[in-house]
C-alpha cells in the first residue's frame, strides 16, 4: 500500500466525529481515543460530550502487549493528554500524545480491549469544540451575507523520524448552509514540521434568511499513528496545543455581487453580541495574516497540506 493511501486510510475515522446539531445556541466539547485493528474502529475511552463552557480533559495512558519482532514479549504505553472547551465565539482544543517502547509484529492477535493484549494497526483520537448560533444581524441595504474573521493561534511538535506515518493536524470547520461540513480555507496546519502558528482567517459565508443566520464552527486536534511503520522500541510523540484560542474577532457583511456592506449589530441567540470589523474586508480576501511563523513558506504549506 502506498504512502496517500496509508494516511487516507489512518485519516478515514477523523471525520466521523465531525457533525452538528440543529439547536439554535449550543456549546459542544468532546475527547475521544481510538485504536484500529485494519479497518474495524475501536475506542480506547469512550466519547464523553461537554455542553457547557467547562474543561472537556482526558490525561490517560493504555499499556499494550504483545510479541515484538525479535519474538520477545513486550509491553508498549500510548499516553494522551488532551482537552476541548466551547464557548461562544471561542474554541480551544489540544491533543498531545506519546507512545513508549514502540513495536509491531504481525504475528499477534487484532487488540482485544478487555485484555489489552494483541496488537491495533494504527492509535488514534482528536479533540473537538464547537458551538453553533443563531444570530439577527443588522446593517446596510442590500446585506445578504456575513463571513467570520476568525484569529487562530497555537503550536504544533512532533517526534523528527516519525513523519509520515504519524497524522497530526489543527483545522477549523464550518457547516455551510447546505449541510456539508467542510475545513476553511487556510485553517489547516499539521504537525510536520511544526512550530507557532498565527493566522486570521476570513470564513466562507453564510447566508442571511430575514436578517438572520445560524453560525455553526468546530476546532478539530487530530492524531493518528500507523505502529507498523515506527521502529521497535521507539518513543515518539506529537503535541497539538490551540488552547491559546481559535477566536471570532470580526464579522464582514456583503451584498448578493460580493460588495462590502456596513454591519451594525449582530446578536445571538446565546445572547452573545459578536465584535463587529472595524474596516470591512474585500470578498475576495480569504486569508491573510502572520502565517506559520519561522517556517517554510506559504506554497509548500498548501502542498503539504493536501498531502494528508
Amino acid at each position: 500500500m502506498n504512502k496517500s493511501l496509508l494516511l487516507s486510510a489512518a485519516c478515514s475515522a477523523c471525520l466521523t466525529i465531525v457533525s452538528f446539531s440543529a439547536n439554535a445556541a449550543l456549546v459542544k466539547s468532546v475527547v475521544t481515543v481510538t485504536g484500529q485493528n485494519s479497518s474495524s474502529q475501536f475506542d480506547f475511552q469512550p466519547a464523553a460530550y461537554v455542553f457547557d463552557t467547562s474543561l472537556n480533559a482526558v490525561n490517560t495512558s493504555f499499556d499494550i502487549t504483545g510479541l515484538m519482532n525479535n519474538g520477545a514479549q513486550g509491553t508498549m504505553t500510548y499516553a494522551v493528554d488532551a482537552t476541548a472547551q466551547s464557548d461562544y465565539g471561542s474554541l480551544h482544543a489540544t491533543y498531545n500524545t506519546t507512545i513508549t517502547n514502540a513495536f509491531y509484529n504481525s504475528a499477534n492477535e487484532p487488540y482485544d480491549l478487555s485484555t489489552g493484549s494483541g496488537l491495533p494497526t494504527w492509535l488514534s483520537g482528536q479533540s473537538n469544540a464547537s458551538f453553533e448560533d443563531e444570530i439577527v444581524v443588522t446593517g446596510g441595504a442590500g446585506l445578504s451575507e456575513i463571513r467570520l474573521l476568525i484569529n487562530m493561534e497555537g503550536s504544533l511538535e512532533q517526534s523528527s523520524s516519525s513523519y509520515p506515518y504519524n497524522v497530526g493536524y489543527a483545522a477549523l470547520w464550518q457547516e455551510s448552509p447546505g449541510g456539508y461540513s467542510s475545513i476553511i480555507s487556510g485553517s489547516r496546519v499539521n504537525t510536520n514540521p511544526g512550530g507557532a502558528y498565527a493566522q486570521t482567517i476570513l470564513s466562507n459565508p453564510f447566508l442571511l434568511t430575514e436578517g438572520s443566520t445560524s453560525i455553526n464552527l468546530l476546532l478539530q486536534a487530530y492524531n493518528s499513528w500507523g505502529l507498523e511503520y515506527l521502529n521497535q522500541g521507539e518513543n515518539v510523540t506529537s503535541s497539538i496545543d490551540f488552547s491559546n484560542t481559535a477566536k471570532i474577532i470580526g464579522i464582514e457583511g456583503f451584498d448578493s455581487a460580493g460588495n462590502s456592506v456596513v454591519i451594525t449589530s449582530a446578536t445571538g441567540q446565546s445572547g452573545t453580541n459578536y465584535l463587529l470589523s472595524a474596516v470591512p474586508v474585500p470578498a475576495a480576501v480569504w486569508l491573510f495574516g502572520s502565517g506559520l511563523i519561522g517556517l517554510i513558506s506559504i506554497a509548500r504549506r498548501k502542498n503539504r497540506i493536501s498531502n494528508i
